[in-house]
């Protein structure tokens, strides 16, 4: 009677253990070889040494790519990178080292479940690592030196983590996240870049979170797309602003931020921004910056602004401002040209000209305070604007 269920039972152990380490060149004389007797299960391990590509992985499954001690590939052309896996599915590729692509060093592309952990690339022209039309993603640990366009991209992917990654010498982006969904990147860090830090690009609920951004260039995070997070980054010594949320930003939550020594702290374009506890010390000119309607900014502060602390312009409209302080700016503390905006228990201190300066229409101001500003502590030349219960300590006439 046991007989049967025996010989049934021994097929699927045999399968379940099947799964062997193909080493090149010890077993097989090049990659290529390997991912040729490639099966599900198995893990390639490159010894130490130079690989000349081209690689093309296509069409595996359950497969590890792992590099030896100091393995390292080269080659490609300018349109075909040094390696490319594509329409693979749970796929591990792990401490390679890639020099000098054509093109791309490494493309990921048509594929699910796929991990690229630990890979140190350098010297790509276009770009060094680029996930595309990808789910269940996860890059994390690597390394891209430039001269890169973009270090790193990920498009067309839905659900997705870049972690811990190093970019540096790049020349439009650090990491560019471009028509994605439910991406996030956490804890990078990006320098010496012309370009933004992280770009967002018509993205939709991805996140930026804990990352140290010094790229040098026009953004350290831009952003724009819907329902997208901007959490707990350090931005510093950018030459545009730390945050810049683009005229298609919708519903940006922007949270616990400290942007130093930017050319500009926050510039919000977009519409029904949420601003909340960032923290902006010393920009260049404007601490931030809302045009578009529906903002909340809360908490905030901006510290020794050169210009402005907080500026709405003309087309702002139907938002609030509270509980936030702009000290020491170099004009105004809060520049208000916009409408139909509530300032509440907002702080003004040492403005270079007015604490408040009002010049739009059908604003109300509640319980804010302003002292020691150059001119007035209020100006306020704008039409039906409403003042309950404020500290102002001078006002103009």
């Amino acid at each position: 009677m046991r007989r049967p269920a025996m010989l049934l039972a021994l097929p699927l152990l045999a399968a379940a253990a099947r799964a062997d380490v193909l080493h090149v060149p010890g077993d097989f004389a090049t990659l290529t070889d390997a991912v040729a007797a490639l099966q599900p299960g198995d893990e390639i391990v490159l010894a130490a040494g130079s690989y000349d590509g081209p690689f093309v992985i296509a069409s595996k499954q359950d497969f590890v790519l792992r590099g030896q001690c100091k393995a390292l590939l080269t080659g490609g052309t300018d349109v075909l990178p040094t390696l490319k896996v594509s329409g693979c599915s749970n796929v591990r590729i792990e401490h390679l080292s890639f020099a000098d692509a054509p093109g791309v060093a490494v493309e990921l592309s048509t594929s699910d479940g796929v991990t690229a952990r630990r890979l140190n690339i350098a010297g790509a022209v276009e770009r060094g690592l680029i996930a595309n039309v990808t789910t269940d993603l996860l890059i994390d640990r690597c390394r891209v030196d430039g001269p890169t366009n973009v270090g790193i991209l990920v498009a067309e992917t839905s659900v997705g983590l870049v972690s811990r990654c190093i970019v540096t010498g790049t020349i439009l982006a650090g990491v560019r996240i471009q028509n994605c969904a439910s991406v996030t990147v956490d804890r990078c860090h990006v320098e010496d870049a012309p370009g933004a830090g992280v770009d967002l690009l018509d993205d939709v609920a991805c996140i930026v979170r804990r990352n140290v951004l010094q790229p040098e260039g026009d953004a350290g995070i831009r952003v724009s797309g819907i329902d997208n997070a901007v959490l707990e980054n350090r931005v510093q010594g950018v030459g545009g602003p730390g945050v810049l949320l683009m005229s298609n930003a919708t519903s940006t939550l922007v949270e616990g931020n400290k942007l130093l020594s930017c050319a500009s702290g926050i510039t919000a374009l977009g519409t029904a921004s949420v601003l909340r506890d960032d923290q902006v010390v010393k920009p260049g000119l404007v601490g931030v910056l809302c045009t578009g309607e529906g903002s909340i900014l809360d908490g905030l502060r901006i510290l020794k602004p050169g210009t402005d602390g907080f500026s709405f312009d003309a087309t702002a409209s139907g938002g609030m401002v509270l509980d936030c302080k702009a000290l020491a700016p170099g004009d105004d503390g809060f520049e208000i040209a916009g409408g139909e905006l509530l300032l509440h228990g907002n702080l003004a201190q040492g403005a270079g000209f007015a604490g408040f300066h009002v010049t739009g229409d059908s604003n109300t101001l509640v319980d804010n305070t302003a002292h020691g500003s150059g001119s007035f502590d209020l100006d306020d030349s704008g039409a039906d604007n409403h003042f309950v219960d404020n500290d102002f300590g001078s006002t103009a006439p």
